[in-house]
């Protein structure tokens, strides 16, 4: 694990939980036609933050805590020092360095525990998501600022370079080697891996309770801030994906994990066609929401005991969203390990979601929020 740095960039400030917690992730609301449940009120916390990985890292605290004040920004630090080698836009970054040997290399053993994991969740969702999607993005990005496409016969090209058999390991020397044509890209995992490292830390030196998440759309929570009789656990407000300036509900997450995904705010359209910035590598096209089964978006649960519960909800989320409703509920239903809220675009006037493996009495619906649509 990198050691914390001794010039990190964190600042304390003592804010509401309203902000550090329940604000943390904007992603979609679970719920049916039952009557609302208020929310618990979260009460103050004492929170820190530092900017990674072109997003806002936060740590939220119980006030009392002042040790635990130290080892948050020392966790913080070391998101700070991953981004140094997990980065694709750092030449000097470990993985930068990766793609660009052409027998292979060997890598930091956390690192290759992160690409390993990857493999294994390339494997499990059939290839909806990959580590090995970085000409793809590459290509994309270009073409978006060209407002441009790319040609049928590229994004063939590009997907077979996504293949999750094209990224080989040597378990001995933690080497790793890549197939030609083939780069890797962590932007869908290394969000929610950095947030299992500081967590790791957290937890060795015992501090109990915390809530981290990296640009509110990956969430990681230790222990419980609410007391036992309220629930217990951290209220983490859901975000309409329809709407974006709007809540639709929070979550009481207890030792887990949380991640979001969507494109419903990055998109561009090309002659009509809307294009959204997360990639299918299965077809080397963007994923439509508006194609039938599509969804707004994806959030997914898991095990933050698991030593990559974020890591794992961060990558499932990009998943499911790539495999739209029937495949994604299909998926959570076969791995009932993790847990799922999936929002499809709005139909006859309401915007429908479907609950996958998640404790109905963490969920509560904002007696503000509206579910009809215009």
């Amino acid at each position: 694990m990198p050691s914390p740095s001794p010039n990190r960039r964190a600042f304390l400030t003592g804010v509401a939980a309203r902000d550090a917690a329940a604000d943390a992730l904007a992603g979609p609301v679970a719920g049916d036609d039952e009557r609302p449940r208020l929310a618990p009120d979260a009460g103050s916390t004492i929170r820190i933050a530092q900017r990674s990985m072109a997003c806002e890292f936060a740590c939220a605290l119980n006030p009392g805590d002042r040790n635990a004040v130290m080892h948050a920004g020392d966790a913080l630090a070391i998101v700070h020092e991953l981004e140094g080698q997990l980065s694709i836009y750092r030449p000097d970054s470990e993985v930068s360095r990766l793609n660009d040997a052409s027998g292979g290399e060997e890598v930091e053993p956390g690192l290759f525990g992160l690409l390993v994991r990857a493999k294994e969740l390339a494997e499990l969702t059939d290839g909806a998501f990959t580590p090995l999607a970085g000409s793809l993005v590459r290509l994309w990005r270009e073409a978006r600022a060209a407002h441009d496409i790319l040609s049928e016969d590229r994004a063939a090209e590009e997907a077979r370079a996504c293949e999750a058999s094209r990224l080989t390991f040597q378990h001995d020397t933690h080497g790793v080697r890549l197939g030609e044509g083939s780069r890797i890209d962590l932007g869908g995992i290394g969000k929610g891996y950095a947030l299992d490292r500081a967590a790791e830390h957290l937890v060795e030196q015992r501090v109990a309770a915390f809530l981290l998440h990296g640009g509110r759309s990956s969430v990681l929570a230790r222990g419980d801030h609410l007391p036992e009789e309220r629930g217990g656990g951290w209220p983490v407000g859901l975000g309409d994906p329809h709407r974006t300036t709007r809540r639709l509900g929070t979550v009481l997450l207890k030792d887990q994990a949380m991640a979001t995904s969507g494109s419903n705010v990055q998109f561009y359209r090309h002659r009509g066609r809307r294009l959204g910035h997360l990639l299918d590598p299965r077809t080397g096209w963007p994923a439509d929401p508006e194609r039938a089964g599509g969804l707004l978006s994806a959030t997914v649960f898991a095990p933050a005991d698991s030593g990559t519960g974020a890591a794992d909800a961060d990558a499932l989320a990009t998943a499911l969203y790539v495999m739209g409703l029937p495949a994604a509920t299909a998926f959570l239903d076969a791995n009932p390990e993790f847990g799922g809220i999936l929002v499809p675009p709005p139909t006859g006037g309401r915007l429908p979601v479907t609950v996958r493996n998640v404790d109905p009495d963490s969920l509560f619906l904002d007696p503000n929020a509206v579910l009809c649509v215009d």
